[in-house]
């Protein structure tokens, strides 16, 4: 998957010593351009199935949040479908699974890493998106390091994705109440 032109140019020429080997090589590299190609003509028409949907401007300011790109926005969208479900924070992050585990038991309470009742789908684009997003984002980049300086780079990458996940929501819940004052106008 991250293989660039220039290394698989390099791939096939190079000279192996034995058939079975450049016959596999061969193979790897073609599935490879086949993939890639695949993919290519998936993501033509994702984005030609977005241009002419009705949540177009969903897309777009979705898209707009650095780090998401085409398949974040549309995953984004067909796992939340309504945002108004959320009536807060943190039971959107409650959903997506951004908080933490807890047992308690009387006064002993013991907190451990976050939750497994979670929308994976949607908590691995999240958290893929904010390892982009902090290289884009001088904000959310400075506010990784603070928490980098306490605690391990997976733990303080989930608070960034927290952060995250609150302007999706921000923007998800902008974009109803513009539908909903046309629809009042």
């Amino acid at each position: 998957a991250h293989w660039s032109k220039k290394f698989m140019k390099w791939l096939s020429a190079l000279k192996l010593e034995t058939a079975g080997l450049s016959f596999t090589l061969n193979q790897l590299i073609e599935t490879t351009t086949r993939f890639r190609a695949q993919k290519a003509a998936v993501l033509l028409e994702l984005r030609k199935q977005i241009q002419a949907s009705s949540k177009k401007d969903a897309f777009e300011k979705l898209m707009s949040i650095p780090g998401i790109g085409v398949i974040g926005a549309s995953t984004i969208l067909t796992e939340i479908v309504d945002i108004n479900r959320f009536r807060t924070y943190e039971k959107f992050h409650s959903f997506i699974g951004l908080v933490p585990s807890t047992n308690s038991s009387d006064v002993v309470e013991k907190i451990r890493g976050i939750t497994h009742r979670s929308n994976r789908r949607l908590r691995n684009v999240l958290i893929e998106a904010s390892w982009i997003a902090i290289r884009y984002n001088t904000d959310l980049f400075v506010k990784y390091n603070e928490l980098k300086q306490r605690m391990n780079s997976n733990k303080a990458i989930i608070r960034v994705a927290k952060k995250l996940s609150s302007q999706v929501r921000y923007v998800l819940l902008e974009l109803e109440s513009q539908a909903t004052c046309l629809l009042y106008t």
